[in-house]
C-alpha cells in the first residue's frame, strides 16, 4: 500500500506486492511450526488448530505425501488426546515439520531478495533487517 500512495513506478509496486505476500506466506507458515512449540513459548495451547479441525502445513504435507499413518489418525470424526498425539509424532519422525521450516525459510529469503532489489534507502534496510530478523 505504501508503495501505491507513495506514487512508486509500477515496477516497485509489483515488487512490493510481492515482498508482502511472501513475508505474510512465511508468516503463517511460522505460526503453524509454532503450534508445535510449547505453551510457555508461545503463551498458546499446543496443537490448539489441530483440535479445532484445522490442518496446519506440516500435517497438509503429511497428508499430501499419502502418509497412511497419518491420513488414518486425521480421518476420524473427533481426535482424542492421543490421536493428536500420534498424528503430532507422525508429523516430527517423518520429517514434515522440518520440511515446513524449509518452505518459510524459501519464502523469507525470496522476500529479502526482492526488498534487496528495492530503491536503496533508509526504509529499504529497516525491511531488510525486521525480515531476516
Amino acid at each position: 500500500m505504501g508503495a501505491i500512495v507513495g506514487d512508486s513506478s509500477q515496477e516497485v509496486i509489483e515488487r512490493c506486492q510481492n515482498i508482502g505476500h511472501d513475508i505474510g506466506m512465511a508468516f503463517q507458515i511460522i505460526d503453524d511450526i509454532l503450534d508445535f512449540s510449547s505453551t510457555s513459548q508461545t503463551g498458546k495451547p499446543v496443537h490448539e488448530d489441530l483440535k479445532n479441525g484445522v490442518y496446519s502445513l506440516p500435517y497438509i504435507l503429511g497428508l499430501e505425501a499419502k502418509n497412511q499413518k497419518l491420513v488414518a489418525v486425521l480421518s476420524k470424526d473427533h481426535l482424542s488426546d492421543e490421536d493428536d498425539n500420534v498424528a503430532t509424532q507422525i508429523v516430527l519422525d517423518d520429517g514434515y515439520l522440518d520440511q515446513a521450516k524449509r518452505i518459510a525459510r524459501e519464502f523469507t529469503d525470496r522476500a529479502v531478495l526482492e526488498i534487496e532489489k528495492l530503491p536503496k534507502n533508509h526504509n529499504q534496510v529497516i525491511l531488510k533487517n525486521v525480515v531476516k530478523n
